[in-house]
C-alpha cells in the first residue's frame, strides 16, 4: 500500500535541502571561494547565476509550500496547476547550464583577445589566466547550481508524483 507524505513533508524536505546548500555556501565563504570566484569573473555572471539562484530557490519553497498546504492526496486538476508551475521552474536550471556555457565563451574570448598580437610574454599570461579562471568558474557555478536547484525541484516532483 503506497502512502501519501504528510501535509507539511514536501516544504519540510525543501527546506532541510535548501538550508543544506546554505551551509555550503556559508562554508565557501568562510574560506573565500565566492570572494575568489566574483574577482575572477570578468564577466560576471557568476553573480548572475547566484543571484538568479536564490530566486529560483525561493520560488521552489514557495511551490513546496503550496504543494504541503493544498490537501492530499491531491486532486488531478490541482497536480495538473502544481505540474505547470514545475515547468516553469525547470527552466531556470537549465538557463544555469547555458549561462555556464556562455560564461565559458567569454573566458575563451579573454584568453584569446589580444594574445595573438602582444609580445609580452607575462602580459598574454596574465590575460591567458584570466580568461582560464573566468571559463573556469563561470561554468562551475553554473552547474552546481543547476544541479542544486534540480534537487529541490525533485523534492516537489516526487511529492506531486505520489
Amino acid at each position: 500500500m503506497k502512502s501519501t507524505p504528510s501535509p507539511k513533508s514536501t516544504f519540510i524536505k525543501w527546506f532541510i535541502l535548501f538550508a543544506a546548500i546554505l551551509t555550503g555556501n556559508v562554508i565557501a565563504a568562510n574560506y573565500g571561494l565566492q570572494a575568489k570566484i566574483v574577482k575572477s569573473d570578468i564577466s560576471g555572471l557568476s553573480s548572475v547565476i547566484a543571484g538568479s539562484f536564490l530566486l529560483g530557490s525561493l520560488l521552489a519553497g514557495r511551490l513546496a509550500y503550496r504543494v504541503s498546504r493544498a490537501n492530499l492526496p491531491l486532486a488531478a486538476v490541482r497536480k495538473q496547476e502544481f505540474r505547470k508551475r514545475l515547468l516553469v521552474l525547470n527552466f531556470i536550471p537549465s538557463a544555469f547550464f547555458l549561462i555556464g556555457i556562455l560564461g565559458t565563451v567569454v573566458g575563451v574570448y579573454a584568453m584569446m583577445n589580444g594574445t595573438l598580437t602582444g609580445t609580452d610574454v607575462t602580459q598574454m599570461l596574465a590575460q591567458i589566466k584570466t580568461g582560464f579562471s573566468t571559463k573556469l568558474f563561470v561554468t562551475g557555478t553554473g552547474i552546481a547550481s543547476a544541479l542544486a536547484l534540480q534537487a529541490q525541484i525533485l523534492v516537489i516532483e516526487h511529492d506531486l508524483c505520489e
